[in-house]
């Protein structure tokens, strides 16, 4: 009899820690060949190296070149980031996938197993990534940009940024107020 290796973990914004162990052995633990097994963790710890670690994928795509960015998109990414980068925009996960005209049910479903997002769907939310990151870069800081996408601006027709992230015209037009921002140029 082995010990249980690592096979993977995912926090919530909970700050709960799920690991999933398989036996040593190679032998099935369960239906699945897996454990899963839920650890309270206080917010600001282990918790939050999680969710970096999960931005970090977008983080990297974020500094691709064009052409590369595509094909990665292309490959989808683990559904966990979704919760994650709606927490950093401090918004749900199903206000997030409303928002961007997804179905929060299937990103529900995709994140309770291990699965990728499609490329549209990682695109979407490559998307506010996009923005949240361009705003933090502009407004200094990571929580002024999630209060900003989230507030109605004057420059959008009052509308909030996130509203218009569901199209790509939108989220350029967003992408062009904060390009602005940072220029001093009055809209």
């Amino acid at each position: 009899m082995g010990f249980p290796a690592h096979v993977g973990a995912t926090a919530d914004r909970a700050g709960r820690v799920e690991l999933r162990t398989r036996s040593g052995s190679g032998r099935r633990a369960e239906d699945d060949g897996c454990r899963t097994f839920s650890l309270p963790l206080a917010r600001g710890s282990i918790a939050t190296r999680f969710s970096a670690m999960s931005l970090a994928v977008l983080e990297k795509i974020y500094r691709l070149p064009g052409p590369e960015q595509v094909r990665r998109l292309n490959a989808g990414v683990n559904a966990g980031v979704f919760g994650d980068l709606a927490a950093s925009v401090d918004v749900t996960a199903n206000t997030l996938a409303t928002a961007l005209g997804l179905s929060p049910r299937t990103l529900r479903n995709r994140t309770k197993k291990p699965a990728r997002l499609t490329a549209d769907e990682t695109e979407r939310g490559f998307r506010v990534y996009r923005v949240w990151r361009r705003a933090s870069d502009v407004l200094g800081d990571k929580e002024a940009a999630a209060s900003w996408i989230n507030s109605p601006q004057k420059a959008l027709g009052d509308q909030t940024p996130l509203s218009l992230l569901v199209r790509d015209v939108g989220t350029e037009e967003v992408l062009n107020v904060l390009t602005a921002i940072r220029y001093g140029v009055y809209l």
